[in-house]
Formats: structure tokens, C-alpha cells, sequence
């Protein structure tokens, strides 16, 4: 099987739930973009292999999964550049460095590919719809790290950060709602399993 290497971004919470986890965080959900068109979908196994995708635009491109099993995935984070008595170094918000404080954190977006400390290897891909998420996964997705932010901020709804599965719900609002993939519109997404090989 010919692995492939890839970018993957995490937040600081979630590298921090990878690298120090009580489980380790070893699932991430990525939205299907485009969301596809079902009736045109290629399964494997089970598994969509390729799919045509909506909205318009999207209608006559094949679209095929990110993420196969055996990919290598390398994780990009929030880092920096520090300097050393060895010379020219990186340092990342998620480990509590010395240099913590100086605020020239770069975003993970921009993170090159020698800076990446942590590689992912794919075990399994699947496509599911957000709110089959069971309660074995969103501990394997890492949220509870993320809760004491998610409350925090959850003002008059802080109702909804009050159980692991509603603390996951916070999270994914928080990065897609405002793009119309939010919880309630419950969309595929890939579930991506991983491990941690460095």
C-alpha cells in the first residue's frame, strides 16, 4: 500500500487532547465538501469511494475521500520560530513553552512541513451524518479538553455544554455554523480514525 502525506489542521485544545489525552484524542469528524449528492455516490465496502457533489458547480466533478487507511497525516498547529544556543528552532501554543507569552504565535495554516511535530497515521474513513455521533466517539474526538472555553463562552446557552455530546455540539458550531453546516443541519462528514506514530 503506497502511503501518502498530507496536512491536517488541529486546534490547540485538540493537539493538546492527541498529546496528553485520558484517552488521547484518536477520531476527527471533517466536513464533506462539497456535500454530495447520495444517489450519485460510489460505494466500496460500504464506504463512499467517490460522489458528485452540490451546490451548483459541483454537479459534473467526481469528487473522491480525502483520507484513505494507511495515509500519513502531518498536523499543523499554532507554532513559532524561536532562537537557540543550537540555532533557529519552533515552538508551539499547545506545548506551555518558555516563550509562551510573546504573542507571535503563526497560524496553523501556515505551518511548513519541517515545523510538524506530530504524525497521524489513518486507520479507518467513513462517511456519516454529524449527529450519529455515538457517546464512545465524542470522548475519542477529544472534547473534553475544549469544555472549560466552550462553557465560558456559552453565555445563555451554556445549557448546551453541559454533557460531552453537547459540548461536541458547541464545538462544531463554533467552526461551521456560521458556513450553514451547523448541528442542526446535521451534514455528512468523513470520521476519520487515527493513530499517533510520532
Amino acid at each position: 500500500m503506497i502511503m501518502t502525506g498530507k496536512p491536517i489542521l488541529f486546534s490547540t485544545p485538540m493537539v493538546q487532547a492527541i498529546l496528553r489525552g485520558e484517552p488521547p484524542k484518536t477520531v476527527t469528524r471533517r466536513l464533506v465538501v462539497p456535500q454530495p449528492d447520495i444517489r450519485s455516490c460510489r460505494f466500496v465496502d460500504g464506504i463512499i469511494e467517490e460522489y458528485r457533489g452540490y451546490p451548483a458547480g459541483h454537479a459534473d466533478i467526481l469528487h473522491r475521500s480525502p483520507y484513505k487507511p494507511g495515509d500519513r497525516l502531518w498536523v499543523r498547529e499554532a507554532w513559532q520560530h524561536i532562537e537557540g544556543a543550537s540555532g533557529r528552532g519552533y515552538e508551539y501554543k499547545a506545548g506551555g513553552g518558555a516563550h509562551n507569552d510573546t504573542g507571535k504565535w503563526r497560524y496553523s495554516i501556515h505551518m511548513p512541513r519541517a515545523a510538524s511535530r506530530i504524525t497521524l497515521e489513518v486507520a479507518s474513513v467513513r462517511a456519516e451524518r454529524l449527529r450519529d455521533i455515538t457517546e464512545e466517539d465524542v470522548r475519542a474526538e477529544g472534547v473534553e479538553l475544549y469544555a472549560p472555553r466552550l462553557e465560558s463562552e456559552a453565555g445563555a446557552n451554556a445549557w448546551r455544554a453541559t454533557t460531552p455530546r453537547t459540548k461536541f455540539c458547541s464545538l462544531w458550531d463554533s467552526l461551521y455554523a456560521r458556513r450553514g453546516f451547523g448541528w442542526d443541519t446535521n451534514p455528512l462528514v468523513w470520521r476519520v480514525q487515527f493513530r499517533r506514530v510520532k
